[in-house]
């Protein structure tokens, strides 16, 4: 995140945009595959943060997004 932001505060005036992306867990093979055992009632469709990323990125030019988390409503390792 520290990267991110500084890279966002220093290419900013330059016209370049820098967002970070925070996703929960999502039922990919990732988690499925490495956590038989995980609820998955828990995670959440990958799509959802798909749709997060194109929000970001269909933005105007004046408009930057410095930031957005994509949580499941029951996540567990987030407060």
């Amino acid at each position: 995140m520290g990267l991110s932001h500084a890279l966002h505060a220093e290419l900013r005036s330059l016209g370049i945009k820098v967002s970070a992306i925070i996703a929960g867990g999502m039922r990919t093979p990732f988690l499925l595959d490495r956590f038989p055992d995980i609820d998955q009632a828990t995670l959440q469709d990958p799509l959802n943060v798909a749709r997060a990323v194109k929000f970001v990125l269909t933005q105007p030019p004046e408009t930057v997004i410095p930031e957005v988390m994509v949580l499941p409503m029951k996540e567990t390792s987030w407060p």
